[in-house]
């Protein structure tokens, strides 16, 4: 499963707003450097 998500914080915080689940415990953060997720 793929989930965009909404974080209100900051502006200078960068947290990925896309993670993914395939029954782990956690939510897992998709991966990606500052410039790819500007661009999101």
């Amino acid at each position: 499963m793929i989930v965009g998500i909404q974080q209100q914080n900051k502006a200078s915080l960068k947290v990925p707003l896309i993670v993914s689940h395939r029954g782990e415990d956690q939510l897992m953060p998709m991966q990606g450097d500052e410039s790819l997720w500007r661009l999101i």
